[in-house]
């Protein structure tokens, strides 16, 4: 799948560079020379950082759905709230560029990709360096063994509660079905009652 989604975004760029080709504009003002692509290349940039938002989206979700696993608890819970960060800070610039001069866009681009990488550096590793500088007892493996124990017994209770579940209603269904069906009759009376 990801090679799939790689391979859609290259295609993206490529369409973007078949369409519309690099060309420098060049305008020269008094105290500056501002150098930057042509304007109507910003629909076709603007469906590539959709995109890739998209794929930030679909990550968020699945950090969301694997947030209650141990062995993953603490990193899924971190690159859920990163990817929330990410699309935040995405969004805002996508609606920023939109209704922005094309000669400031180099200027919201890299200032999204700082507030992005501060991002991922701030969500993803801070917690980690906090526990390994000021909390070095939570940095220990039979924690960690523990708790993935803990997960392992609640699971397996869980799965014995259905179990006895879909035992009880099993039993409950046949012990109603066996008193709606009718009594078996002796031979000698359905042989009598054909005559």
């Amino acid at each position: 799948m990801v090679i799939v989604m790689v391979a859609l975004e290259v295609i993206l760029i490529a369409l973007f560079l078949d369409r519309w080709p690099i060309q420098v504009n060049t305008v020269v003002e008094d105290a500056f020379v501002p150098i930057d692509c042509g304007a109507s290349a910003k629909d076709l940039h603007t469906a590539v950082l959709l995109y890739n938002w998209f794929l930030a989206l679909i990550c968020t979700v699945m950090a969301f759905r694997a947030r209650s696993l141990p062995a993953n608890f603490k990193e899924a819970r971190l690159i859920s709230f990163a990817m929330f960060t990410f699309s935040v800070i995405w969004l805002s610039f996508l609606i920023v560029f939109s209704g922005s001069i094309i000669s400031h866009f180099s200027t919201y681009l890299c200032v999204a990709i700082l507030a992005t990488a501060l991002d991922f550096v701030v969500c993803m590793f801070a917690p980690k360096i906090f526990v390994i500088l000021f909390r070095p007892e939570l940095n220990e493996v039979r924690l960690v063994r523990a708790d993935i124990y803990r997960y392992a017994v609640k699971q397996t209770k869980a799965r014995i509660r259905i179990h006895q579940m879909r035992s009880q209603r099993t039993e409950l269904m046949r012990t109603q079905l066996e008193g709606s069906l009718p009594r078996s009759q002796p031979a000698h009376i359905f042989q009598e009652s054909k005559f």
